[in-house]
């Protein structure tokens, strides 16, 4: 049997946009704490990933006590609520699974528009 080592372990807490580096993880019956808990989605329901918009890979992440915070150099941040925000119920797909997103509200998506510049 062969030895197998972990050189390090990574959450990505929004699809597409920075990782967390992590020293030790939690693991829950959906997968690492934290990891893909968010994404960004179109109005239409169409999830988004690099492959559309790459500059989401500049946004950072980061997790605190309320929730998970997205930044990035010039456009300052935004602070979403590991509470979900009582939105509209959006249908969604990913790679042909279907789920329901709840849409976060204005300020997010308002600080989200500059990716699609």
């Amino acid at each position: 049997m062969s030895n197998i080592n972990i050189t390090g372990i990574f959450i990505y807490p929004v699809k597409s946009m920075k990782a967390i580096p992590l020293t030790q993880a939690q693991l829950t019956s959906k997968g690492l704490q934290h990891d893909r808990l968010w994404m960004v989605v179109r109005t239409n329901g169409r999830f988004v990933t690099q492959r559309d918009l790459s500059r989401l890979a500049l946004v950072h992440t980061s997790l605190d006590e309320d929730g998970i915070v997205l930044s990035m150099d010039g456009h300052g941040s935004v602070a979403v609520p590991s509470t979900a925000v009582d939105g509209e119920h959006i249908d969604t797909k990913v790679w042909g699974d279907e789920c329901e997103t709840v849409d976060q509200g204005e300020e997010i998506s308002r600080w989200l528009q500059w990716c699609g510049r």
